[in-house]
């Protein structure tokens, strides 16, 4: 050892063991304080800027943009309430549904999420007091409700009395008419009438006094849980019967009316005439009053889902007051989480798109008052209301929405039907959606050009409107189709006597189909662009196109836009001799399907173009008139999925449907000028869908496949030589 090394050991006191582990023990301790401050700083600023990213395709941990959109839109405070026994329901759907619930309490801060256990005491205790929380919400409206009731009943007791005097002076006027032989000669008639009406009307006015004072009975009452009167039910009976007695009151005043033709009666018999159909008419008229005064009683919103409340269990989005009281609406707890499976039963769906379309629906609904009203106008035989069946799922979707329907059956009634009952104030855009048939009879050509010119009607008012034609046989023999002719001041034809048709090659022979796949047109339209990745199957679509094509408005003041196309095909084409096919299809039988091989058949080398927006500005009028264009049988129809062949289809199956139903809800918004409420619905992308590639792409993969996989093991070859040198 050197010296120097000898001097620098000396001057340096030994460390002994113990040192050294303390000072690596302290070491230790001030990293780990280090790791742990930097862990809670970064738990921290994360849970004041919190940010989720969902990589996964299904997008399964992140809301779609239409509920983004809307959360976003909430300037006031809102809550969404699931008060359910856990024990009952199905555990993964509702952990899916918890994560949903979770997504809309992070999206937005006024948005209150409160998940209520009904199966403990705490929940049951909970439960209680967001029953007393809503009652003490509701209670001016419900006081203002019970007053307007009691009103209502005191003017059916004025009936109730007018009727016995009706009665009475109906008597007076039976012994004012001699019995034969004495009398006229239809004394016998006229004296057996007068008594069966007056006993009539003191029958109402019993059966008016028992319905009043069952209403009073039920004000006495609880609406389930809730600790207010359910008015709606006290209104409901003896809003019919006084109605009974209106219409009892109109048929003794017509009918007392003839008998002053009768020159045989007396002259005191006719005297009392004139005062008992006077007051008939006055009782008529009173009892109408009492009617709508019961018609107009302004019930809380929150009786509307009373009956999710009574067994202690329920899904509410609740808004908040506004103008015209607090809104509540409840969602179907058992669409939104499914109850547990039986023993032995398949697990169940995932639900949780569907759950984030409830609420999201439902708070839609709260925020727009304003939802459009949609009328289906048709000519057949029968209504399709109330049932609405062979379009279920589309009308169910539109009332989740808040877009109320209606019918308008134009082989009954000429004239457009009332709207009151939906729309008391007159402000609610009216959509007319057009419900074609194809004219086999005479019977129901006569209903077509009925249809025809009420559709006409509505376009020349203004209206918008949303037509689905059909394919016709009228072009085929040189006449016009009346359903798609005026079509022509539009500057646009759908060619109906030519549909389009396909043609595959399979294993069996040439197959022949008329249903398609429509893809969105990518047209800078907001239908168009809410179709963008949707397969929207179309049946027996007709060709659209525009007159004069021009790039944006042209001298006709007309912009027409293109919605959806059928991707152009050598084995796509438009058939003129459609209709001996269309009597066996979709058989597809192996000889004699029609080919493109005729010179009034079309073919194309562009897309076809099946639906369309078309806009045009009316003299007088600030904004434009829209109409949306769609050539197909039944788009929206339920049976859809049967209609096209597959017999093992679900009608219910949403997701065969959805851009059918994408397009149906979209159009109606953009006809109702609510071009901000259209996006796709959290539905239609959780449905993987794989678009259909192009000629020119097909051949690239074909080639890398081919020629890119050899080149790449050459080219990695000759590296490796010129590594290894």
């Amino acid at each position: 050892m050197s010296d120097s090394a000898a001097g620098s050991d000396a001057g340096t006191p030994p460390v002994s063991a113990a040192a050294r582990r303390a000072r690596y023990a302290v070491r230790a301790v001030v990293l780990l304080f280090a790791i742990t401050a930097c862990c809670l700083f970064v738990g921290l600023i994360a849970a004041r800027l919190n940010a989720r990213l969902d990589v996964t395709v299904t997008r399964e941990h992140r809301l779609s943009q239409r509920s983004l959109d809307v959360l976003s839109g909430l300037d006031k405070p809102y809550e969404v309430v699931v008060a359910a026994d856990v024990r009952s329901l199905d555990p993964a759907s509702w952990q899916r549904t918890v994560d949903v619930l979770d997504n809309f309490g992070r999206a937005s801060k006024n948005l209150t999420i409160t998940r209520i256990d009904t199966g403990s005491a705490d929940g049951l205790a909970r439960f209680d007091g967001l029953m007393k929380r809503l009652a003490e919400r509701f209670r001016e409206k419900s006081a203002a409700a019970v007053a307007a009731v009691q009103q209502g009943d005191v003017s059916c007791e004025q009936v109730a009395e007018q009727l016995d005097s009706l009665s009475a002076a109906i008597l007076r006027l039976r012994e004012a008419i001699p019995a034969p032989p004495t009398g006229p000669p239809n004394a016998q008639q006229y004296r057996g009438y007068l008594e069966a009406t007056a006993a009539s009307c003191r029958v109402s006015a019993g059966d008016l006094r028992k319905a009043v004072q069952t209403s009073r009975e039920t004000l006495l009452k609880t609406a389930g849980p809730l600790p207010i009167p359910p008015t709606d039910e006290a209104v409901y009976t003896v809003r019919a019967t006084v109605g009974d007695a209106q219409t009892l009151a109109a048929q003794v005043g017509d009918n007392v009316a003839r008998l002053e033709l009768d020159t045989s009666l007396s002259a005191e018999a006719r005297d009392q005439i004139k005062p008992l159909v006077s007051e008939a008419a006055s009782l008529r008229d009173k009892a109408g009053r009492a009617g709508a005064m019961l018609e107009g009683v302004p019930h809380p919103s929150v009786l509307r889902v009373v009956r999710a409340l009574e067994q202690t269990a329920a899904a509410l989005v609740i808004g908040p007051p506004d103008a015209s009281g607090a809104g509540i609406t409840a969602i179907d707890l058992a669409q939104l989480v499914p109850p547990r499976p039986a023993p032995g039963e398949p697990s169940l769906p995932d639900t949780r798109f569907r759950a984030e379309e409830l609420i999201d629906a439902a708070i839609t609904g709260l925020i727009d008052q304003l939802n459009p009203i949609v009328v289906f106008v048709h000519a057949l035989p029968t209504n399709f209301a109330p049932s609405y069946r062979e379009f279920s799922l589309l009308v169910d979707r539109l009332r989740l929405r808040g877009i109320d329907v209606a019918e308008w059956n134009v082989s009954i009634s000429p004239e457009s039907p009332a709207l009151t009952r939906l729309d008391a104030t007159g402000k609610r855009p009216v959509v007319y959606a057009i419900v074609s048939v194809p004219a086999v009879a005479a019977d129901s050509a006569r209903r077509m050009g009925r249809l025809a010119d009420a559709t006409v009607r509505l376009i020349n008012a203004g209206k918008p409107v949303l037509l689905s034609a059909t394919p016709s046989t009228l072009p085929g023999i040189g006449s016009p189709d009346p359903m798609v002719s005026f079509l022509s001041q539009l500057m646009v034809t759908m060619d109906s006597g030519r549909p389009l048709l396909r043609q595959t090659q399979t294993p069996t022979g040439r197959s022949v189909g008329a249903d398609h796949i429509a893809e969105s047109a990518g047209a800078d339209h907001p239908i168009a662009r809410s179709l963008v990745g949707i397969r929207t199957p179309l049946l027996w679509p007709l060709p659209i196109t525009r007159n004069n094509p021009a790039d944006g408005v042209g001298d006709s003041g007309i912009t027409f836009t293109p919605l959806l196309k059928v991707p152009a095909s050598k084995d796509v084409w438009a058939e003129s001799d459609w209709m001996d096919y269309a009597t066996v299809w979709p058989s597809q039988p192996a000889t004699g399907s029609p080919a493109p091989d005729s010179s009034r058949d079309a073919t194309s080398t562009e897309d076809w173009v099946v639906a369309a927006a078309v806009e045009r500005l009316l003299p007088n009028s600030k904004s434009p008139q829209r109409l949306v264009l769609v050539g197909s049988y039944r788009w929206y129809s339920d049976q859809l999925a049967v209609l096209i062949g597959d017999k093992r289809a679900d009608p219910a199956d949403v997701f065969r449907l959805v851009g059918n139903l994408e397009l149906f809800e979209a159009a109606t918004l953009w006809l109702a000028g609510q071009d901000e409420r259209i996006s796709q619905s959290p539905t239609a992308q959780s449905v993987p869908l794989i678009p259909t590639m192009s000629a020119q792409r097909v051949t690239v993969i074909r080639w890398m496949l081919i020629a890119g996989l050899p080149a790449l093991v050459l080219l990695a070859g000759a590296a490796w030589r010129v590594l290894r040198g």
